[in-house]
C-alpha cells in the first residue's frame, strides 16, 4: 500500500497537482506509521506468546533423565541399562534426545547407554560459552564427570 501511494504522489506532483500530491503524502505517512505500529504490536504479541508457551511446556513436559550442573548451567543426561562399557550417544550438530529415542532401548539390552542434550538444545540450559567443538567436548566431559 505505501509503495502505491508513493507512486500516486509522484504521478500527481509531475502532473502539477501539488495539493493532491501533498494529501497523498500525508496519507502515505500515516499508513507507514500505522503499519510500523502494527508490526510492533504483532512482535510483542509473538514475544508474550512464546514466553508463555515455554513456561507451559516446562510445566507439562519433564526431562526423561536428569539435569546435571556443569558450571552454572545444566545439561540433560539420560542413562538406561546396566553393565559396561557405558555407551554415550552423540548426534550431529543440531539435535536432541529424540534422535536416539529408538536406538537407546535396543543398546540398553546389553550395556549401559546414555544420551544427552547439548547446551541450548532439548532440556539443557543454554551455555554462556561459544558453540565451538572444543568447548562442546569440554561440556560433555564435565557432564560425564559430574554425573559419575
Amino acid at each position: 500500500m505505501p509503495f502505491v501511494l508513493a507512486i500516486i504522489s509522484l504521478f500527481l506532483k509531475s502532473a502539477g497537482c501539488n495539493e493532491a500530491s501533498r494529501s497523498t503524502l500525508r496519507v502515505l505517512r500515516y499508513s507507514v506509521i500505522v503499519e510500523l505500529l502494527l508490526i510492533a504490536v504483532l512482535a510483542m504479541i509473538g514475544i508474550v506468546y512464546e514466553r508463555r508457551a515455554v513456561q507451559r511446556d516446562s510445566r507439562l513436559y519433564h526431562p526423561p533423565g536428569k539435569l546435571v550442573d556443569v558450571g552454572g548451567y545444566r545439561l540433560h543426561l539420560n542413562c538406561v541399562g546396566s553393565g559396561g562399557p557405558t555407551v554415550v550417544l552423540e548426534y550431529g550438530h543440531q539435535g536432541s534426545y529424540f534422535d536416539w529415542s529408538r536406538v537407546q532401548p535396543e543398546i540398553a539390552r546389553f550395556t549401559r547407554v546414555c544420551y544427552y542434550d547439548r547446551a541450548g538444545y532439548g532440556w539443557s540450559d543454554p551455555s554462556p560459552r561459544p558453540r565451538v567443538p572444543s568447548i562442546m567436548s569440554e561440556e560433555l566431559h564435565a557432564l560425564l564427570h559430574s554425573a559419575g
